[in-house]
């Protein structure tokens, strides 16, 4: 039997996949640090927080970069366990 996922994207993917996405610390996270990497974090918000207490505010930071791979490669990971289980 063979199964086909129709989406647009590998976030939709991980959308519809990843376990308890709307409460997910992970995919709140990765929010954080798509904000940061992409200039949109407001002043006093979750992802200033982050970029002001992990990375003292280097958004070039190496860590962050790695923190965004590696959170990326665990939502891949878990989504795709997740739907394997579904779909067995």
């Amino acid at each position: 039997m063979q199964n086909e996922v129709e989406l647009e994207s590998i976030w939709n993917f991980i959308e519809k996949y990843y376990p308890n996405y709307f409460q997910s610390d992970e995919i709140a996270f990765i929010n954080d640090i798509d904000k940061i990497l992409n200039e949109a974090e407001e002043e006093g918000s979750e992802a200033d927080k982050i970029l002001v207490n992990k990375y003292k505010g280097n958004r070039n930071s190496r860590v962050l970069q790695l923190d965004k791979l590696e959170t990326m490669n665990y939502l891949y990971e878990k989504s795709i366990e997740n739907f394997i289980k579904q779909t067995q």
